[in-house]
This record gives C-alpha cells, sequence and structure tokens, in this order.
C-alpha cells in the first residue's frame, strides 16, 4: 500500500524574511501551525553554537514549501539568497510533483513591482500582518506542499541482526 504524505521528519515550510518583517513572519509562523504545519523560521530553528549558513542550506534542502514575506526591505541580502536557492530547487526537479512550491507574500502596500525577475513569475498574495491569513493561501500550501512517498506494511523482522541491508530489503 502506497500512502502520499508531506515527511514531517524531513519537510517543513521554511519562511524567509527580513529581520523588519519578524512580527508579521511570527504571525505567520502561528496561523501555520495552527493548521498544522511543521515551519522552520531561522530564530526559532537554529540552536545556540549551531552554525547557522550551514542549518539554514539543510532547512531549505529538506523543505516542502518556501513562503516568503515582502516588505519594505524587498528581496535582498540573505532573503536573496534564500529565494535564489528556492527557485533552484523549483526549476530543477523534471518532476512537476518534486519542484519546490514558491509563495511570495506582499506585505502591506508593497508593489509587485519590487519582486526580482524570476521570483516575479510566482502569483503573489497581498497580506497584511492585522488580518487573519487567508485560508486560500493556507490550502493552497497543503495542496501544492512536495509529497514524499511512504511505503506502509512489511513482512518479517524489519532487523537484519548484524548482515549488511541490499536493495531488496529497501522496504
Amino acid at each position: 500500500q502506497t500512502i502520499r504524505m508531506p515527511n514531517p521528519n524531513n519537510g517543513s515550510i521554511f519562511i524567509s524574511y527580513s529581520l523588519n518583517d519578524r512580527q508579521a513572519c511570527v504571525l505567520l509562523q502561528s496561523a501555520l501551525e495552527k493548521a498544522g504545519f511543521v515551519v522552520f523560521r531561522d530564530e526559532e530553528s537554529i540552536r545556540k553554537g549551531q552554525g547557522w549558513v550551514s542549518a539554514l542550506e539543510e532547512a531549505l534542502k529538506q523543505c516542502t514549501a518556501f513562503v516568503v514575506l515582502i516588505g519594505r526591505d524587498g528581496v535582498r541580502r540573505w532573503v536573496g539568497a534564500e529565494v535564489h536557492y528556492a527557485l533552484i530547487r523549483h526549476h530543477s526537479p523534471h518532476d512537476d510533483a518534486q519542484r519546490l512550491p514558491i509563495f511570495p507574500i506582499l506585505l502591506e502596500d508593497i508593489k509587485p513591482d519590487v519582486l526580482p525577475p524570476f521570483l516575479s513569475l510566482f502569483q503573489a498574495d497581498r497580506w497584511s500582518a492585522a488580518d487573519p491569513l487567508p485560508d486560500a493561501l493556507i490550502s493552497d500550501i497543503q495542496k501544492r506542499a512536495i509529497r514524499y512517498e511512504a511505503h506502509v506494511g512489511f513482512e518479517g523482522c524489519p532487523f537484519l541482526g548484524l548482515r549488511a541491508f541490499k536493495k531488496e530489503h529497501a522496504k
């Protein structure tokens, strides 16, 4: 039996944001978590003493959806680097189901023309942190997040003792 579901151990929603948009990011994170998502937000997800660049890289490799908040700072510095990586993950796979979905969110009165050329190819949502997160956005993320195949059910003991695992043991 094959069940298609997000892999909670590896996947999460990555939120990219400028520090000036921290308050909106915290509200977004809360709304997404209430909707049942696992969320990666750098300030909360990276432990003290952990190499933050490698932690960001790993989170970007493993995320199942990418949300970028675009406020008055636009898309530059680290947000720009994160967007660049997300775009590569979106355009690289041949299988459409494995393309990283990207959700640009324009904050307050930010105009779409501030989006870099490749990011402007994605439909941007407008949101004010004073308002609830639109149900349609939450629904779109739920529908479009990358799904991993999980195989349920196998016969026999799942442990091989001291023998090596082989290709036929993958299930």
